[in-house]
């Protein structure tokens, strides 16, 4: 599943940081309303949101670490810029309407499938952390000593 999960990560970093810096190339998707300042200020925030998705999905599919989460979140986004897509989809260029459907609805596959099924049996390769195999039930005997026992890395 990372195979896939992986490239659809990193187009999602691309297409966010596109449209964060040229809004107006949404117009391939909504159409003249591209150009609006408004309109923009939605299509920013939107190619945010992708930006953010994309970046913590490959960091987890990168490192190795659970990408389900991730994949559930993404799973929402891509469902509700279809659905709203296509419930406008007369007032939209059919071009856009086109795109939006192969495009979410690839990643919307993508996303259940990895949800569904993604980590099972992932990571039976992967490289072990001396943290990850810690001995915690011995006493710990100074909270510098704590951090060392949680696979995360974080402490609490």
């Amino acid at each position: 599943m990372r195979a896939l999960a992986t490239p659809l990560a990193l187009g999602r970093i691309g297409v966010g940081s596109v449209l964060l810096a040229a809004p107006k190339l949404a117009s391939g998707w909504i159409g003249r309303d591209a150009g609006r300042k408004g309109t923009q200020v939605m299509v920013r925030a939107l190619a945010a949101r992708d930006l953010a998705l994309g970046v913590g999905t490959a960091i987890a599919l990168l490192t190795g670490r659970p990408a389900k989460t991730w994949h559930a979140v993404a799973l929402i986004a891509d469902g509700t810029d279809l659905a709203a897509t296509l419930a406008v989809r007369d007032k939209l260029p059919d071009s856009g309407v086109n795109i939006i459907i192969g495009a979410a609805g690839s990643a919307i596959a993508v996303c259940a499938a990895y949800v569904a099924f993604g980590e099972r049996g992932e990571g039976e390769n992967e490289p072990v952390s001396p943290s990850a195999t810690a001995d915690t039930s011995a006493p710990v005997a100074n909270r510098s000593q704590a951090s060392a026992t949680f696979p995360s890395g974080s402490s609490t």
